[in-house]
């Protein structure tokens, strides 16, 4: 009897691990789909990528955010998400695009998202 329980157990701390690290590769895809979208809007000429869908790529990848820091009770990198969403979208609609890939604006995002990505929230384990 004892042992089934241990085994219960054992088996709901794989599940919750394993649903904790399916959520970081979902952050992580979002992160990643935000960064494209918003270099892609800031420097290429004719871009298909419009301001609204990067609202909402940013949207989903707090929501993702979110789900993590429920599952593990570590703190969402808030500053970065902030300065994320500054340089993505502040002045989308009247900024002169397109820019170098060396601007400030595409420098920040880059550390921003890469921030966010080494941060304690996203990292990955099968320890306790």
């Amino acid at each position: 009897m004892f042992g089934w329980r241990v085994n219960n157990k054992n088996a709901l701390n794989l599940a919750i691990k394993k649903d904790i690290n399916e959520s970081i590769d979902r952050t992580t895809k979002a992160l990643i789909e935000l960064e494209d979208a918003a270099c892609s809007f800031w420097m290429e000429k004719d871009s298909k990528i419009k301001s609204y869908q990067i609202i909402n790529l940013h949207t989903r990848l707090v929501i993702n955010l979110k789900v993590l820091n429920h599952l593990r009770g570590k703190a969402i990198p808030s500053h970065e998400i902030i300065l994320l969403r500054r340089h993505c979208t502040m002045d989308a609609e009247s900024s002169k695009r397109p820019i170098s890939a060396a601007a400030q604006r595409i420098r920040i995002i880059s550390k921003s998202v890469n921030s966010i990505l080494d941060s304690e929230l996203m990292k990955k384990s099968w320890k306790d």
